[in-house]
């Protein structure tokens, strides 16, 4: 085993590897990706969405606050009822570190998650913590001794296991050190290490991980500063100009004269292979808003524009009008922060990466 790239400790890198893992997406010269859990017949339910914690059970002996945990990924199967959830963690950690509580949270929540989203029959879930190679034995002794504390105050927890995160050389690999505890369908595809990602000329340094950059889906998570991740300005940048290409096409699709309505969900989605329907909270809206002021500002001066905080209405009067807007929207700059989704308030303290997040 070479020495562990530093991309496996960049929670959007994380991130990005289980999107990639669920749909097959093309990656060029620089990727091949094996969708290893969409083999495996799962799916995206949702990214960080509020798991509840039961008002029907006594929480405190176990936890100092009631706040619901909000887990990074959630995933469900076409048959299996065993719903998946991922925290994804720059390292790992032991019962002294700040998670405890956060993983507390999640492994009680998850028990059964029907409350969450409003079943009347049970819906058990399998927690899951994502990390770099670390001492598995360490880590699931952590775990062990979490459940084995919720337990002892008559409190049911969620099974929960470890799969690590490693590369060989430029292949990036997943390895779950215990296969046999984990939900059949997974069984099946960790049963032994497996490849997730073969990198061509990647490399394991970061400064060699830019050219990974183009492929992320998300490149951006709550509560994830610069520090933990050094490619969020160029990710959004990047994001940023896949949704202006979108515009452009429309633009471009348009006969004029017409009232052209272009809604921010729809640009973000379509700039994220759809995978922006999946994400949960607030700071969905701030993104929404933010996308609107940038197309409103890249053809301000060549044409006639109504916006809202999720859409914006584009008056293209003449093909003159239409060739104008064009031109306005291919001078964009990305890369300046005014005008791109970095722009929003996206170094704020973490409200949906619950306590200490992905630390």
């Amino acid at each position: 085993m070479s020495n562990q790239s530093p991309l496996l400790r960049d929670p959007i890198f994380q991130l990005n590897m289980v999107l990639w893992s669920l749909k097959l997406l093309p990656g060029g010269d620089i990727l091949q990706l094996r969708p290893i859990l969409k083999e495996a017949g799962y799916y995206l339910f949702a990214i960080n969405r509020r798991v509840v914690l039961s008002p029907d059970i006594n929480w405190r002996p176990v936890l100092q606050s009631l706040k619901p945990p909000v887990p990074d990924i959630w995933l469900k199967h076409e048959s299996d009822n065993v719903n998946i959830i991922i925290e994804l963690k720059s390292q790992g950690f032991g019962l002294d570190s700040s998670n405890i509580n956060q993983i507390k949270k999640i492994l009680i929540a998850s028990y059964d998650l029907s409350e969450s989203v409003g079943f009347k029959e049970e819906m058990p879930g399998y927690v899951i913590i994502m990390a770099p190679f670390l001492d598995s034995k360490k880590m699931i002794e952590t775990l062990n001794s979490l459940r084995e504390e919720i337990n002892g105050h008559s409190i049911s927890s969620a099974p929960a296991n470890v799969i690590d995160l490693y590369n060989k050389e430029d292949d990036f690999l997943w390895k779950c050190p215990t296969p046999s505890n984990l939900p059949a369908p997974l069984q099946k595809v960790l049963s032994r290490p497996i490849t997730v990602i073969r990198s061509m000329g990647l490399g394991t340094n970061v400064e060699e991980g830019e050219d990974i950059i183009p492929l992320y889906i998300i490149p951006w998570m709550p509560g994830v500063d610069a520090k933990a991740s050094p490619f969020i300005s160029d990710g959004l940048a990047l994001l940023t100009g896949r949704m202006l290409t979108y515009v452009q096409e429309k633009v471009g699709n348009a006969i004029p004269p017409v009232n052209l309505t272009l809604k921010a969900d729809a640009l973000l989605s379509e700039a994220t292979y759809g995978v922006f329907d999946y994400w949960e909270g607030p700071d969905k809206n701030k993104f929404f808003k933010k996308a609107v002021n940038i197309i409103d500002r890249s053809i301000k001066s060549a044409a006639v524009s109504f916006k809202s905080d999720n859409f914006i209405e584009i008056d293209i009067k003449t093909k003159e009008a239409q060739e104008g807007i064009l031109k306005e929207l291919e001078k964009a700059n990305i890369y300046e922060p005014s005008n791109n989704l970095e722009g929003m308030d996206t170094h704020r303290q973490p409200q949906l990466l619950e306590e200490a997040g992905n630390g």
